[in-house]
């Protein structure tokens, strides 16, 4: 599967029992993950700070997937999308 493809070389632990996977950097339960370990009482500013490290995770995820199987067009969708509406928008710009 391809969410469990590294990005980060001993990176966080994903669901998966590996480490540096895509989905624990960008999933809903990451986002969960991160809040509380960045328990603040800021969660607006956590929550942007995790926004911003998963467009990044993403945008270079999505670059090299599209180099490698030289694919034009790319579909993300599902709850994550859903709850963060800006997601797709911040990713398209890097």
């Amino acid at each position: 599967e391809l969410g469990h493809q590294v990005v980060q070389t001993h990176g966080r632990r994903c669901v998966c029992g590996n480490k540096g996977c895509i989905q624990a950097y960008v999933s809903v339960h990451s986002f969960k993950t991160f809040l509380a370990e960045h328990d603040s009482g800021d969660k607006e500013k956590a929550t942007e700070e995790w926004m911003g490290s998963a467009v990044r995770y993403t945008s270079m995820y999505l670059h090299n997937i599209c180099c490698f199987f030289d694919i034009k067009l790319v579909s993300i969708s599902g709850g994550f999308t859903g709850l963060f509406p800006g997601f797709i928008g911040q990713v398209n710009k890097i």
